[in-house]
């Protein structure tokens, strides 16, 4: 079985997934469907989703493999100025109060 397509879905937490960056949190899912069921932990969880590519458009990051593939998958990414710099760590560049939401969401989802 190809497992990228005989998964029911991928989860994808992204680089910077607790970063509290001016770009904010970053989702991308691969249906309709997905987006609906993660918009909806997000939001009662009381994170706002910042940014968003429309579902089934070819996504940025690791899951793009998984798009290719055909699979179905929720992508979650942060930002924070610090990407792959000395202070990209907590406290300058992570949110973990977000993170502990994040974690909350994400078992809801699976």
């Amino acid at each position: 079985m190809d497992l990228a397509v005989g998964a029911h879905a991928w989860m994808h937490l992204g680089a910077n997934i607790g970063g509290h960056g001016p770009d904010g949190l970053w989702i991308q899912n691969s249906d309709t469907e997905l987006r609906e069921i993660v918009a909806g932990e997000l939001i009662a969880v009381g994170i706002d989703i910042e940014r968003e590519s429309p579902p089934g458009t070819r996504p940025s990051g690791a899951v793009y493999n998984i798009f290719d593939s055909g699979g179905r998958y929720t992508s979650i990414i942060g930002s924070t100025e610090f990407f792959h710099r000395s202070m990209d760590h907590w406290p300058y560049a992570t949110n973990m109060y977000n993170i502990a939401k994040l974690a909350h969401v994400y078992l809801n989802v699976a």
